[in-house]
């Protein structure tokens, strides 16, 4: 494979372009997550089988990384409260993303940055298919952290 795909279980997905891009224009957290709860009602009425998820970008607000985790915090609370958990799942992506006990310029933080806060809904049955896909999904994000590092980002 080609080893500068650092996300290799969306390549079939890309390919067959089932997402949307939201650029949100909200101005509150409130209004931000009204946002993505039309998204999520949205993602969990399609019929299984039809690919569909949706990347939600703020470029007004959430630009501190530790806000955005708790608005992402908050996201999951919202996914259990609508009985979603299992149906859809959500992955965050900042330009000053920090996994847990990393420091601020390991290069794995590279493998969810970008240049806006960005909240990605999927749903876990194209998790499922994309995963069942690929061989040795267990060791992707191992891959990606070693071509972070060879890309020279951290």
């Amino acid at each position: 494979g080609d080893r500068t795909e650092a996300v290799p279980l969306g390549k079939g997905y890309r390919q067959q372009r089932g997402g949307q891009s939201v650029r949100d224009e909200a101005e509150t957290e409130d209004e931000l997550m009204g946002q993505l709860e039309g998204e999520m009602e949205m993602l969990a009425a399609i019929e299984d089988g039809v690919n569909a998820t949706t990347l939600v970008v703020t470029e007004r607000m959430l630009g501190d990384f530790f806000e955005f985790n708790d608005f992402a915090g908050w996201v999951d609370q919202v996914l259990d409260e609508r009985d979603l958990r299992g149906t859809l799942q959500v992955a965050t992506f900042h330009p000053d993303y920090q996994f847990g006990e990393s420091a601020k310029t390991d290069p794995e933080n590279w493998t969810n940055r970008s240049p806006y806060p960005t909240l990605h809904l999927l749903r876990e049955e194209e998790i499922t298919r994309a995963v069942e896909g690929y061989p040795d999904t267990d060791k992707v994000w191992k891959r990606n952290q070693i071509l972070m590092k060879e890309k020279g980002c951290g």
